[in-house]
């Protein structure tokens, strides 16, 4: 049976190894990327009216019904 000692050095092995590959690593936010124009007022009202029009029943629904709210807005967000 192992003891909880024998297997000490092989747990700071591991934590060592991911604490390395975690600094090494680079993350999305140390690369420079090109930033996206903020869209003009024409596009966005495109897209509002796009928004509008595909999810007109429930803003509708929202407007009645207070509960329906945050369910709405989900939707309309969409994931994430």
């Amino acid at each position: 049976m192992l003891s909880q000692y024998s297997l000490l050095p092989t747990r700071a092995i591991l934590v060592t190894a991911a604490l390395i590959l975690t600094a090494a690593l680079p993350t999305s936010a140390d690369q420079p990327g090109e930033k996206k124009a903020v869209p003009d007022a024409t596009a966005l009202g495109k897209a509002e009216a796009t928004v509008t029009r595909l999810f007109a029943a429930q803003l509708k629904e929202a407007k009645t019904d207070k509960g329906a709210r945050p369910q709405v807005g989900r939707r309309v967000a969409g994931p994430g």
